[in-house]
């Protein structure tokens, strides 16, 4: 069946928009992650044969949904797919949506609770955890940037606390929370947890270099969750942001067979694990 689907042309169906709720196209073209989510909306819907219009909201004019909803009025759009909040992580949402069918990104917005596809922040930490265990770490430590995984933090932290992924070591005094994560305070809290693995939150090329650091006197493999480049500086979590784009597309397409419409009273949630990817030398 997936032979035949995939042989056989889709119709033409109707236009989808995306739309990004606090980004412009520089920084979208220009940042790796942010590409692959539009990308990855994108090619789905034309997989299944609708088009798909970016637009950008800009939370520093006013009147900006007012626009918006002029242009998805006139293109006859009726399904939205929200890309995800980069700047917040408590954004209410004011523009109506009664008429229209949606899904966000990640958690993009505290009200209205939409239907969303995102990584699996709990399963992503396991998955992390035990390849660094098959390749003999056991007192992996975990350094999470606080101010930029607001919403992703606690579950990042349950995960990484449970019992049984490293042994009986204490999970207080190999788990480092500062801010923002910086060379030197990484290298003042690995100098007294002293870990044999370093597990970053998400890719800081800058630190790659640490293990190598005269202070560090035992062998440190570095790894992160979420890498965020092409040529990331270690072995770690791809998030599959195109993926996680896809499933929300699909959310919406969905609910548009379904002939739904407006925020659902039970919203459906996608989560993605993503993937473990090594490099060639390294971690």
């Amino acid at each position: 069946m997936s032979y035949v689907r995939s042989s056989s042309k889709t119709r033409f169906r109707e236009t989808l928009a995306f739309i990004w709720p606090d980004a412009d196209a520089h920084e979208v073209s220009t940042t790796y992650q942010l590409g692959r989510f539009e990308s990855g909306a994108v090619q789905r819907a034309h997989q299944l044969g609708f088009g798909m219009d970016v637009l950008y909201y800009d939370p520093g004019k006013k009147g900006q949904w007012g626009r918006i909803r002029k242009i998805l009025q006139a293109r006859g759009i009726r399904g939205i797919v929200w890309g995800p909040v980069l700047r917040s992580s408590h954004v209410r949402l004011s523009m109506p949506l009664a008429t229209y069918a949606t899904a966000g990104i990640g958690e993009a917005f505290v009200y209205p609770r939409l239907p969303h596809a995102r990584f699996d922040h709990f399963v992503g930490m396991r998955t992390a955890l035990h390849q660094l265990k098959r390749q003999g770490c056991r007192r992996i430590g975990f350094a999470l940037a606080l101010s930029l995984n607001v919403r992703a933090a606690p579950i990042f932290i349950a995960s990484f606390g449970m019992p049984g992924a490293r042994g009986t070591i204490k999970s207080r005094e190999l788990l480092y929370t500062p801010d923002f994560l910086t060379q030197d305070g990484l290298l003042a809290w690995a100098l007294d947890a002293r870990p044999d693995a370093i597990l970053l939150s998400h890719d800081i090329p800058e630190l790659a270099d640490l293990p190598r650091h005269p202070g560090i006197t035992w062998p440190v493999r570095m790894a992160s969750l979420n890498r965020l480049s092409k040529e990331p500086a270690f072995s770690g979590m791809d998030q599959r942001q195109d993926l996680i784009a896809s499933h929300a597309c699909d959310l919406v397409i969905e609910q548009l067979g379904r002939n739904e419409f407006g925020v659902p009273v039970h919203p459906k949630v996608v989560m993605v694990e993503g993937e473990w990817q090594t490099l060639s030398a390294g971690a």
